[in-house]
């Protein structure tokens, strides 16, 4: 079985972390950033929206250490920052997926545009891009999946760019939702084929 979550505090970012269940012999990691309204010093905010709040109430499990970073009141997900973050992940961890919601979403596009496959597969739900990828895009499995009422026209240009730079990338719309679907969104047969192909699994309790 799954251990409780842990509170990790200090370091490149406080975090909670939901273990890999001890049974699946996996040293995948999936680094979850969440958006803006779970910013703050008190990290229970994490667990309120997407796959930690499943993961929390037992709605979902993984095969996989599910790591879920808190950002200061007021700051963004800066992609150097994350990209140490990561680092520090790797030591323990062989495989790490990137999967982000709203803000968290343009944390994720905005790290892959300058660091590429550092992790793998990337996900932004909700989310969108401050401009193209600039890093070559080689190893990258990219995708960007969002509602139907709430479209960026900036992630499909971003979409389109990680292609240009030999990246592997979607956009995926579903139909009738708009903003609020970090919930919804994880078990859309297209990010579920992303993962599962990595080696992550994220299913239904």
């Amino acid at each position: 079985m799954r251990e409780p979550y842990v509170e990790h505090h200090g370091g490149i970012f406080r975090y909670v972390e939901f273990p890999a269940p001890v049974f699946s012999g996996h040293s995948h990691a999936l680094i979850y950033l969440h958006g803006a309204g779970e910013r703050g010093d008190d990290l229970s905010l994490v667990l309120r929206y997407g796959l930690p709040s499943l993961l929390a109430a037992e709605m979902a499990h993984t095969n996989c250490s599910v790591i879920c970073p808190q950002l200061e009141l007021g700051c963004e997900w800066q992609p150097q920052r994350l990209a140490s973050f990561i680092a520090y992940v790797r030591e323990r961890h062989e495989q790490v997926a990137l999967i982000g919601y709203s803000l968290g979403g343009l944390g994720v596009c905005e790290f892959i545009a300058r660091y590429g496959s550092l992790a793998n597969p990337a996900v932004a739900i909700a989310g969108r891009s401050n401009g193209p990828a600039v890093a070559p895009q080689a190893g990258v499995t990219f995708l960007a999946i969002h509602g139907e009422l709430d479209t960026w026209p900036e992630t499909r240009d971003f979409v389109l760019s990680v292609k240009a730079r030999a990246g592997t990338a979607y956009e995926v719309v579903l139909p009738g939702e708009g903003h609020y679907i970090s919930e919804v969104a994880l078990w859309d047969p297209s990010l579920q084929s992303i993962l599962n192909a990595s080696g992550f699994e994220v299913a239904r309790q």
